[in-house]
C-alpha cells in the first residue's frame, strides 16, 4: 500500500500524502501462499515505480507497512493522492493482472484527520464537512462535496479500481457519509471503522440511517 497521514507524520514529515492509506486487494489468488506472493510483488513494483517518477521518491515504511512517499502532483490534479491512486493502477498492470478483475484498490482516507486539520488551522473547533490536506504544501480545503466527486471522478472517470473506502468520510460527518452511500452504496463497499469503533449502538445507529454498507469489527475495542 501507499501511506500517508498521521501514519508517516512523525516518521516521515517531508511525505505529502494526507489521506492515510491505498491498499491493493488481489482477487484472483487460490491459496493464501499465491494472495502473499502478489502482494509482495505489487508493493515492490509500487515502490519501483514511484522511485523511478519524476517528482516521486519512497522515503521508507509507515506504521502499518505502507510506502511513505512524495509525489508531486501532475496537470488537473487536486491532490497528490490522485497520482498516487494512478501509479497503483500502473502497478497491477505492469505486474500483468487485470485491474478489477485480477487485483483491485481499496482506500481508508481516514477523513476525521483531515477535519481536524481544517478545524486547527481555522480555528473553527465545530466545522462539519470541511477538509484540509494539511501534509500538502497547497493545504488544499475540500468541502463534502468536493470530495465526495473526488472519490466519484476517480472511479468513474479515470476507472480507478476502487472496491472499498474506509472511513471516507469523517466521524461526525453524518451527510457525507449518507451521499456517499446514496450515490455509490450498490456498488462498493463503504466501511465505517473510525466512525463506529466496534460499539453496538453505533453500528445499529450507522445501519438505519445509512450512512455505511459494511463495518470493521476490531475485538480490542468492544
Amino acid at each position: 500500500s501507499g501511506m500517508g497521514g498521521r501514519h508517516t507524520e512523525k516518521e516521515y514529515p517531508e511525505s505529502n500524502i494526507s489521506m492515510q492509506e491505498t491498499m491493493f486487494v488481489p482477487l484472483s489468488w487460490e491459496n493464501y501462499e499465491e494472495n502473499q506472493r502478489m502482494t509482495v510483488e505489487l508493493q515492490n513494483r509500487l515502490k519501483e515505480i514511484i522511485e523511478s517518477a519524476d517528482g516521486a521518491r519512497v522515503m521508507g515504511i509507515g506504521t502499518e507497512g505502507g510506502l511513505a512517499a512524495y509525489i508531486e502532483k501532475e496537470p488537473g490534479d487536486l491532490l497528490p493522492e490522485e497520482r498516487l491512486w494512478r501509479m497503483a493502477k500502473q502497478t497491477i498492470e505492469e505486474c500483468g493482472y487485470v485491474p478489477g478483475r485480477d487485483v483491485a484498490l481499496a482506500l481508508d482516507p481516514a477523513l476525521s484527520e483531515l477535519t481536524h486539520a481544517y478545524r486547527e488551522k481555522f480555528e473553527q473547533p465545530d466545522a462539519i464537512g470541511m477538509y484540509l490536506t494539511w501534509r500538502d504544501k497547497e493545504q488544499v480545503v475540500m468541502t463534502r462535496e468536493e470530495v465526495f466527486e473526488l472519490y466519484r471522478k476517480t472511479i468513474e472517470e479515470e476507472n480507478i479500481p476502487i472496491v472499498s473506502i474506509e472511513d471516507g468520510f469523517a466521524e461526525d460527518d453524518y451527510a457525507g457519509w449518507q451521499l456517499l452511500m446514496r450515490e455509490m452504496g450498490d456498488e462498493i463497499l463503504i466501511i465505517g471503522d473510525d466512525l463506529v469503533t466496534t460499539k453496538d449502538s453505533t453500528i445499529e445507529r450507522a445501519a438505519d440511517e445509512k450512512w455505511t454498507n459494511a463495518i470493521l469489527i476490531k475485538a480490542n475495542q468492544i
